[in-house]
């Protein structure tokens, strides 16, 4: 996962702000100057803070989440950050739905898609620590990611 910190002057947006939160702290477990996703490049440093998929909710947030901080940024705009469903591993980073997990916030470490692209109006759904059964019909097909 990486945001842009609020005090980034080239992003588009500048979103968190590390001194306005009580549990904000640098990484002790990861660190990391610099990051490259796809075309784009960072700068910044790896912090860890309580970090939400929903102000709304508190079962989505996880505590003292490693997560990079973009500081100065080429090739990145309109996007507050990003956030990866990967599993663990090194090369991917640490796992927001594995520390989901293990704080016991979700069931089962699963992330679900119900993707719809018919006209019919209905909106497509992620799911986060389940799957639902009244989506699909038939045997449902998992597959495990493979991490490269």
């Amino acid at each position: 996962m990486f945001v842009t910190e609020s005090t980034c002057k080239n992003c588009t947006t500048q979103y968190y702000n590390p001194t306005a939160s009580t549990t904000s702290a640098p990484s002790t477990v990861y660190t990391l100057p610099a990051l490259g996703y796809g075309t784009a490049k960072f700068v910044g440093y790896m912090n860890e803070d309580t970090m939400c998929l929903s102000n709304a909710n508190t079962d989505t947030c996880v505590n003292n989440f490693p997560f990079f901080v973009i500081q100065n940024q080429d090739g990145f705009k309109d996007l507050d950050g990003v956030i990866g469903m990967s599993p663990p591993a090194v090369a991917n980073g640490p796992s927001f739905i594995s520390y989901l997990y293990e704080q016991g916030k979700l069931a089962a470490p699963v992330v679900s898609f119900q993707i719809n692209i018919d006209a019919d109006g209905e909106q497509s759904v992620a799911q986060f620590g389940y799957t639902d059964s009244s989506s699909y019909s038939g045997a449902l097909t998992t597959h495990n990611a493979i991490p490269y």
